[in-house]
């Protein structure tokens, strides 16, 4: 991120949410973003994706000025090389657990043998092969979310951004699927950005970067 810059008008009045932040997150790092509510976390997490464009600055992931990109140039990355775990897991409640899976698999080009055997193999290391036929209002909110982070993970891409992955889960839950994010994504070698107000995840993380007053400030997690 260098110099990158979100502000809103309202009216008369501008109002920045982000004010020139500036960060490197390396591959293979876990990093946090921590801060109040409001503070401007999941806009940053959006700006970061392609998702949303800056005001001012730029985002480049692995070399790639994300935000020159078009629409859809942004998109099509996005596709390929970033993972999305979110609070509410947004799976599609009109597929089957296998079915969720296999769309990214789909959108990204894999033949249909190769992607149902990826799959397979991705929900029996979340824990979750056996439910494979079952739609997602059938499974409990742990299970929904080891399913979405099988989904954020089924097509490989070498960054995963998670917002608020425990935050509709219970304490102990909570933990166990963010125990299993982190050995996936650590596992892999693959670079995690988390938005969370939780200290105990916070505490996982290699970094933690803070929005204080638009700003990023940097402190080590551990």
């Amino acid at each position: 991120m260098r110099g990158l810059t979100k502000r809103y008008e309202e009216g008369d009045e501008s109002r920045f949410v982000i004010r020139r932040a500036d960060a490197d997150i390396w591959r293979g790092e876990f990093v946090a973003l921590a801060g109040p509510s409001g503070s401007g976390k999941t806009t940053l997490l959006n700006l970061i994706s392609g998702i949303d464009t800056p005001t001012g600055g730029d985002v480049l992931i692995d070399s790639v000025p994300i935000t020159g990109l078009s629409e859809r140039e942004r998109t099509l990355f996005r596709r390929k090389n970033i993972g999305f775990v979110f609070q509410f897991f947004n799976l599609i409640p009109t597929l089957n657990i296998m079915e969720n899976l296999l769309l990214p698999l789909q959108l990204n080009g894999y033949a249909a043998d190769g992607a149902r055997a990826r799959v397979e193999a991705m929900l029996e290391q979340v824990g979750m092969r056996d439910r494979a036929g079952s739609y997602p209002d059938r499974l409990s909110g742990g299970e929904q979310q080891r399913v979405a982070i099988a989904r954020a993970l089924v097509h490989d891409p070498p960054l995963i951004l998670a917002d608020e992955p425990t935050g509709n889960l219970d304490a102990d839950t909570g933990m166990s699927v963010m125990s299993l994010l982190d050995r996936l994504v650590r596992g892999g070698g693959k670079t995690m950005v988390v938005v969370s107000h939780s200290d105990a995840v916070v505490s996982m993380a290699t970094r933690v970067l803070t929005m204080e007053d638009g700003r990023l400030v940097e402190r080590t997690a551990r």
